[in-house]
């Protein structure tokens, strides 16, 4: 059994014309609950606060609209993890990383936390959007989550998306993944600001520093469950 999860889940499967995918988050909601209670420690790193907030104030997609669009709707995005995990009475906390926690991987709030229930985290695009994209450890949500999982010396990274997993040149599933493999890469998603490039980059860092790193369909029927278990799906590192 693994002990210490990081789940990221990007905007384009958390997100549908630009509202929460309620149907989504429930899913991920119900199987992280059946691993909470038997002793896992999870931390979702949930994008779709900035794709939210432009749809709720019908912001178009510019620079200067991200930080207002996380201001209203990283509130949503919280509104909607604490609902779904009510139901199975799990207490949900949120955990905004700033410029300054990414400089100091020994912050202990990430690690305190785990025992008491599942940590929303997402980068504070509120107060420092700029300042994240410039500095070297996070332009994205990917890498974020592949830092936080270092942080918390997890053992297992559970990037999801809108795909099966990463694809070779004949767009079938690379079960797993070695560095000289020829990938297919596909653009860059309408609503997210990393993409599967990203995604593999991660993974073979996190993979480097010891941590399993799985890339997979969030929409495919207890996806979560179905790689804790070991079974063989998406694209492992």
């Amino acid at each position: 059994m693994k002990k210490r999860i990081v789940i990221k889940i990007g905007s384009s499967s958390i997100t549908k014309n630009g509202t929460l995918n309620k149907r989504t988050i429930n899913s991920i909601a119900r199987q992280v609950s059946l691993l909470y209670r038997l002793g896992v420690e999870i931390v979702i790193v949930s994008s779709g606060a900035v794709a939210c907030g432009r749809n709720i104030l019908s912001l178009k997609k510019t620079k200067s609209s991200s930080q207002i669009a996380a201001i209203y709707g990283q509130n949503v995005l919280l509104n909607s993890w604490s609902q779904a995990f009510r139901k199975f009475n799990i207490h949900v906390g949120q955990v905004l990383i700033s410029e300054e926690d990414l400089k100091n991987p020994n912050t202990p709030f990430l690690v305190g936390g785990l025992k008491h229930g599942i940590q929303i985290v997402n980068a504070n695009d509120a107060v420092n959007d700029e300042e994240m994209k410039a500095f070297f450890l996070s332009s994205d949500n990917d890498k974020l989550s592949g830092h936080i999982a270092q942080f918390i010396n997890a053992d297992t990274l559970i990037l999801l998306t809108n795909v099966d997993g990463v694809l070779n040149n004949d767009e079938k599933v690379i079960n797993k993944l070695e560095k000289s493999a020829k990938i297919h890469f596909r653009a860059k998603s309408s609503v997210g600001t990393g993409g599967m490039q990203s995604k593999v980059l991660v993974g073979f860092e996190s993979a480097k520093n010891g941590i399993q790193t799985i890339i997979a369909n969030a929409n495919k029927k207890d996806i979560i469950l179905e790689i804790i278990s070991g079974k063989q799906t998406g694209t492992r590192f």
